[in-house]
C-alpha cells in the first residue's frame, strides 16, 4: 500500500483524527458546502447530486457516521481528489512528530517548541508534572525580591520556557 502524504496536516490535527477513529470512522472528507463528514467505508466524490452541491457518497447513499466541527482539520478540502484515510493521517503525524523531536540543527527543543508538538494527552501529563515544577521554580525565584514579584516571575517563566527540554520522554 502506497503511503499517502497529506499536505497541510498539522500535529494539532491528531486529536480530532483520533477521536473520529475511536468513534468508528476510517475516512473523513469535506463536502462542497464545507461540512466535514466521517465515514466507515471509503466514499467517492459525487458532483452530480440534484441539489448542485457536491458531496462524498458511497453507492449512491451518504452513510456518514457523524459530522466534525467545520473549524477542525483545515487541511481537508472539497478540492481533494480522495477522502482522507484517518489511519494514514495519524501515521503521518506520528512520523513527523518523531522526526521533529530533535531539530536538524541537533539542538534540543525548547520547552515552548516541545509543548507545541505535544498531543492533548501529553499536554495533560505535562500540566500535571513538569509545568507545576517549572511554575514553582519561577515562583520561588520571583519571591527573592518581593517588590518586583510579577516582573521577576514573568522573566523566570520566559527563561524556563525557552530553555532546552533535554531528557523529556515523548508519550
Amino acid at each position: 500500500m502506497e503511503q499517502v502524504k497529506y499536505a497541510g496536516l498539522r500535529i494539532e490535527d491528531e486529536a480530532a483524527l483520533l477521536d473520529a477513529k475511536a468513534k468508528g470512522a476510517e475516512w473523513v472528507a469535506r463536502d462542497q458546502n464545507g461540512q466535514l463528514m466521517c465515514y466507515s467505508v471509503k466514499p467517492v466524490k459525487n458532483t452530480s447530486i440534484r441539489s448542485g452541491m457536491g458531496m462524498w457518497i458511497y453507492e449512491n447513499t451518504t452513510p456518514f457516521l457523524f459530522l466534525i466541527n467545520d473549524n477542525k482539520l483545515k487541511f481537508i478540502q472539497w478540492s481533494d481528489p480522495e477522502p482522507v484515510n484517518i489511519a494514514a493521517a495519524i501515521a503521518q503525524i506520528k512520523a513527523r512528530s518523531a522526526a521533529t523531536e530533535i531539530p536538524v540543527s541537533g539542538k534540543p527543543l525548547t520547552w515552548n517548541e516541545r509543548i507545541n508538538l505535544m498531543t492533548a494527552g501529553e499536554k495533560a501529563a505535562f500540566s500535571m508534572n513538569e509545568w507545576c515544577q517549572m511554575h514553582n521554580e519561577a515562583a520561588n525565584y520571583a519571591w527573592e525580591q518581593p517588590e518586583a514579584v510579577s516582573e521577576r516571575f514573568k522573566e523566570r517563566m520566559t527563561e524556563l520556557l525557552n530553555s532546552p527540554c533535554e531528557g523529556v520522554e515523548k508519550g
